[in-house]
């Protein structure tokens, strides 16, 4: 196997890292690169770690093409967890527009 991009964007401290044949090349969060401290992943309606992986792939000559796999991390349960919170807020707030 190649070259595989890892890429952290759940939740906070979002960052990326370059695996060449199964071993690390290369990782970098994306607060080092950005300068914001504990960079927000997309579910906390942060942004994807775009200079992280940009870096990963600059700092070793790479293009997308050149990319094997790419794995996203996730966590069932904590997706699970904000779906129902986010359930439980629209819930509370179309309760409070009916009794408006």
């Amino acid at each position: 196997m190649g070259y595989i991009l890892g890429i952290n964007e759940l939740l906070h401290d979002t960052s990326a890292v370059l695996l060449k044949d199964g071993k690390v090349v290369g990782a970098i969060e994306e607060e080092r690169l950005s300068g914001e401290k504990h960079a927000l992943g997309l579910c906390l309606m942060g942004k994807p770690p775009s200079y992280s992986v940009d870096w990963c792939l600059g700092y070793f000559g790479l293009d997308e093409s050149q990319i094997d796999a790419v794995a996203v991390s996730f966590d069932v349960n904590t997706l699970t967890m904000m779906k129902m919170l986010y359930n439980v807020i629209t819930e509370a707030i179309q309760k409070m527009s009916v009794k408006n």
